[in-house]
């Protein structure tokens, strides 16, 4: 299960917190897409296109 958060990098290291997390990572949204499940890609480009104020609703 992957989750999506749309953040500004302002320092610090990033680190699991291990209870809900197992690895995190810093990804650029073209990295973001091509490390998705092709069969999952189609939604996350689609939130990724809607930018910092979009809103998804299907």
């Amino acid at each position: 299960m992957g989750t999506l958060f749309l953040a500004r990098l302002v320092g610090g290291q990033p680190a699991p917190d291990t209870a809900e997390i197992s690895a995190i990572a810093w990804l650029l949204p073209e990295e973001i897409v091509q490390q998705v499940p092709e069969i999952f890609r189609h939604l996350y480009e689609r939130v990724l296109a809607m930018g910092p104020e979009g809103v998804l609703l299907d």
